[in-house]
């Protein structure tokens, strides 16, 4: 049987993504204005540092780390 492989990835662009998605527009008026650009690599490095395969790597961890890491 020939192997058969799938990667999934994850990247910085995501959580830009979903930045624009859940900034308060309420108080900002963009999304920069809420989040910390800069801290989206390293907060990504702590996902796949910390991260459990049981639990995977989904959009509820990108938002803990969202607001964990990259709030202003």
């Amino acid at each position: 049987m020939k192997r058969h492989i799938i990667k999934i990835s994850w990247s910085t662009d995501d959580f830009v993504i979903r930045a624009k998605e859940v900034f308060d527009n309420n108080r900002f008026k963009s999304w920069e204005e809420q989040y910390d650009e800069s801290q989206f690599a390293g907060a990504l490095d702590l996902i796949a540092k910390n991260h459990d395969a049981n639990d995977g790597i989904n959009w509820f961890t990108i938002d803990y780390y969202l607001n964990e890491m990259c709030l202003k």
